[in-house]
């Protein structure tokens, strides 16, 4: 006979929780030890920027992966998003202080020179 374990929702959410922050956990650790080479404020901003979209493709999927059936992603959406919104954020502030330096003729300038970084601001 084989036994059910169930686990309660508040330590599953706990620890979808921990896995979206352990790409942060790493980027600290690397940016704490001196691991993130010559220019540490561009690898921080590409490693928020490459966990953003990633954690978008993750929250885009819960959907249509509950239509199909697997409801995992599904439930635990909420917290997906909160991790996302924080990893953009932390992208967008990087952004703003490295390379505009928080001017606004700076970011205008940024913005027509580089197109994809419309893109991404406007997201």
């Amino acid at each position: 006979m084989v036994t059910r374990v169930t686990v309660p929702p508040w330590c599953m959410t706990f620890v979808v929780t921990a896995i979206c922050l352990l790409p942060l956990a790493q980027l600290s650790s690397q940016l704490a030890s001196g691991e993130l080479g010559p220019d540490p404020a561009k690898r921080l901003m590409q490693g928020t920027g490459e966990w953003g979209l990633r954690g978008l493709a993750i929250v885009l999927l819960a959907a249509p992966l509950a239509q199909k059936g697997w409801r995992g992603l599904f439930r635990y959406r909420r917290v997906l998003g909160l991790s996302l919104y924080l990893y953009v954020s932390l992208h967008l502030l990087l952004f703003a202080q490295v390379y505009v330096g928080w001017s606004g003729a700076l970011l205008a300038e940024e913005l027509k020179e580089r197109p994809y970084v419309l893109v991404g601001f406007s997201a």
